[in-house]
């Protein structure tokens, strides 16, 4: 186990667990956060199980759906007007893989 502190920068490094607790609340603030998860990323959330969207292939798939729902309709391009419209609401671009 290391706790190193130099020049502004704080490293802690552990062979198996780090924790970081509170009865209240533990911010993390910085221009960039980056969370590295070598098997998986777990987010605690209010729906226990559920998964993230890739968005972007999910944004593929509706336009996909969209564009086949306009074929149908004569002239029609509603179906994927709603989709690209709706795009920037849908997709958090603060929110990335790297």
């Amino acid at each position: 186990m290391q706790i190193q502190l130099s020049d502004g920068k704080i490293d802690i490094q552990a062979p198996q667990q780090i924790n970081i607790t509170s009865d209240s609340t533990v911010n993390i603030e910085a221009n960039s956060v980056v969370v590295k998860g070598k098997n998986n990323v777990q987010i605690k959330g209010d729906t226990p199980g559920e998964v993230a969207v890739n968005g972007k292939n999910l944004y593929k798939l509706l336009m996909s759906l969209a564009m086949v729902v306009d074929l149908k309709i004569p002239g029609g391009h509603e179906a994927s007007d709603i989709v690209t419209a709706s795009q920037s609401t849908i997709m958090n671009q603060q929110i990335q893989y790297i």
